[in-house]
């Protein structure tokens, strides 16, 4: 399911993303205070298909949302934090 939606995701016109951090208290690994990131996107507000979905990552790097949504061609509306500004089929626009 979660790749469909992903999938789906993917065509619509306009996503918002977002990161934000995370603390797991235990993970393999990991000590229970290291930082990890929740990436976050969605539809917009208005689409036929609302669609929300999480990526849990243990980094901030640009891979991250290159990975989920990779070759965008889509409006994405973020915060400007550069890992953003690396999808380059991507039309930006800030929040």
């Amino acid at each position: 399911i979660y790749d469909t939606l992903k999938l789906r995701l993917r065509l619509q016109p306009l996503v918002h993303g977002d990161e934000t951090t995370v603390q797991v208290l235990k993970e393999k690994d990991k000590a229970a205070t290291s930082i990890s990131y929740m990436w976050a996107y969605r539809s917009s507000q208005d689409s036929v298909e609302p669609i929300v979905l999480l990526d849990y990552q243990p980094g901030r790097g640009q891979q991250y949302p290159q990975a989920f949504l990779s070759d965008y061609r889509g409006i994405l509306v973020s915060d400007g934090y550069a890992a953003w500004r690396t999808l380059k089929e991507a039309t930006h626009i800030g929040c």
